[in-house]
């Protein structure tokens, strides 16, 4: 059982790599414009494993409207897709499943807090061009 108290040295070291490391690589431009010594550096199976699933979440959520069992239909639709492992021989499958609700939760929350925004946003047009019709 893997969990974020674990002390696998390899499961731990395929998730993140030294800052000196990280600096030529593209992956880690972001982290650096950031960081002020505290930030961790994604190693390159990550990297290329959020870039995966953040390129298959947008393609599939460019075609599905959002309902009620949107994360199941992805989860779904993620089950075809070949995804980097992360995380040692015996931790990889468990720690990329990890990874995996991760994201997906974590990615959704934001989308739908977007979406939630943009609809307020226009609710609130619409009241203030109804408003003006009316004086």
């Amino acid at each position: 059982n893997f969990n974020k108290n674990s002390s696998c040295n390899e499961c731990i070291s395929t998730l993140a790599t030294k800052k000196s490391g990280a600096i030529v690589k593209p992956n880690s431009e972001l982290v650096c414009e950031f960081d002020e010594g505290g930030l961790l550096y994604p190693c390159d199976n990550l990297a290329k494993l959020v870039k995966t699933l953040e390129d298959t979440f947008t393609f599939y959520f460019s075609a599905e409207k959002l309902h009620s069992f949107s994360i199941h239909d992805f989860m779904q639709f993620l089950a075809g897709i070949k995804l980097d492992r992360v995380g040692c021989e015996i931790h990889s499958k468990e720690l990329t499943a990890k990874v995996v609700q991760f994201f997906q939760l974590t990615r959704m929350h934001f989308w739908t807090k977007s979406l939630n925004k943009d609809r307020s946003v226009q609710r609130e047009r619409q009241k203030h061009l109804k408003l003006r019709r009316v004086k």
